[in-house]
């Protein structure tokens, strides 16, 4: 634990040091070189603070990163914020601008598919589900393995199972 709670010191020290380096450059190419890498420290530690339990300042950096460049990230950041401080309405909101803008985000149906969760909907669990795995990377196991959760939440042992147990 301990070495945890120092991975989220340091980055919230890199992070200040980086937003006072940026007072203190003075061309236009640094500056933007310097505020992408702010930004990036701001999702890393967006989401450390969001594991770590601190909602409201995870919530705060996702929100102040720009649409523009960020808007998918931002989105699902804001929303698993809310929806684990129980603003479930917000999220909802918040997942449906994000998902017409981008409709192909695996993160986006994952993070409905957990309000839905956190709801009691596990049908609207395992749709969620569905749609993300039509989009998922390569690697989706984690995709399968929360599909055959919600199958089982239902009920359906055996189509949790892969097609060769059955």
């Amino acid at each position: 634990m301990n070495s945890d709670h120092n991975e989220l010191k340091t980055l919230k020290e890199e992070y200040l040091n980086a937003k006072g380096a940026l007072r203190q450059v003075l061309s236009w190419a640094e500056r933007k070189e310097l505020k992408e890498y702010i930004d990036g420290l701001k999702i890393e530690l967006g989401w450390t603070l969001l594991d770590y339990g601190k909602y409201e300042q995870g919530f705060a950096l996702f929100k102040s990163l720009p649409w523009k460049d960020y808007g998918e990230v931002k989105c699902n950041g804001m929303t698993r914020a809310l929806t684990e401080m129980g603003y479930y309405d917000e999220a909802q909101k918040l997942l449906e601008v994000g998902l017409r803008r981008f409709p192909k985000s695996y993160a986006l149906w994952v993070a409905k598919g957990a309000i839905c969760d956190s709801l009691g909907d596990t049908f609207g669990l395992l749709e969620c589900i569905e749609t993300s795995l039509r989009f998922a990377p390569e690697d989706n196991s984690a995709g399968l393995y929360n599909k055959a959760l919600a199958l089982i939440k239902l009920g359906c042992y055996g189509d949790a199972l892969p097609s060769s147990m059955n």
